[in-house]
């Protein structure tokens, strides 16, 4: 397995790198969150992540949604026990892996979630996400 984010991402900050400002307040109805971290990796990392846009109707399929996520995570990301900046963090919603967001700092991550909400920047270790937390994943190249 190849990693494909460079050394310097691999220490966090305080504050989130200042391409993350890039990727804040667009819309949901134009990304959901695997799009959103897909973009990021594309236009800030210089890689593709899979694309899997055609095997579910939106971000709002849950039964899809979920079964890609679980097989997608077992296929092209390998859990860490650290976070980094640029690593994914997995969260359970309704008691099902359906979110994912990517970690930017020591306490934030960029996401979007939901019709209402645009993409921000949000506290991961706040008890709203900590408790739904799954783990942090990096992509791998097989």
């Amino acid at each position: 397995m190849k990693e494909l984010l460079p050394m310097k991402y691999y220490h966090l900050e305080t504050q989130p790198p200042s391409w993350a400002n890039d990727y804040i307040d667009i819309p949901f109805e134009l990304v959901d969150c695997y799009t959103l971290i897909s973009m990021i990796y594309r236009n800030v990392f210089g890689q593709v992540l899979p694309d899997f846009s055609e095997e579910y109707l939106n971000a709002m399929d849950e039964k899809n949604v979920s079964l890609l996520f679980l097989r997608e995570m077992k296929k092209n990301f390998v859990q860490v026990k650290q976070p980094f900046v640029g690593c994914l963090i997995a969260f359970r919603i309704l008691g099902k892996p359906r979110h994912v967001g990517m970690v930017v700092s020591k306490r934030q991550m960029i996401h979007t979630y939901k019709a209402r909400l645009n993409s921000c920047l949000d506290d991961f270790t706040c008890k709203r996400w900590a408790n739904r937390m799954i783990g942090y994943y990096r992509y791998v190249s097989k």
